[in-house]
């Protein structure tokens, strides 16, 4: 079975990353900046329309200065 995530499950996910960054108080060019990534490849993942891939979530969760459990399970 390949190992896919839902439309549902990435839209989520993506909706608690931008959650996550607008608690840091970060908006989205400077975060992406920081992540090394565009500010449209960071818009598109937080609206779910492309997977979030573990390393750059556990960026997002160590320059946000948060983590949470289970969210990468």
């Amino acid at each position: 079975m390949p190992n896919t995530i839902s439309p549902f499950l990435n839209r989520r996910l993506g909706r608690r990353l931008r959650q996550m960054r607008e608690k840091a108080k970060l908006k989205i060019d400077p975060a992406a900046k920081q992540l090394d990534m565009s500010g449209s490849a960071l818009q598109r993942m937080e609206a779910g329309e492309t997977r979030a891939n573990v390393h750059v979530v556990r960026s997002m969760m160590d320059l946000y200065d948060q983590y949470v459990p289970g969210l990468l399970d």
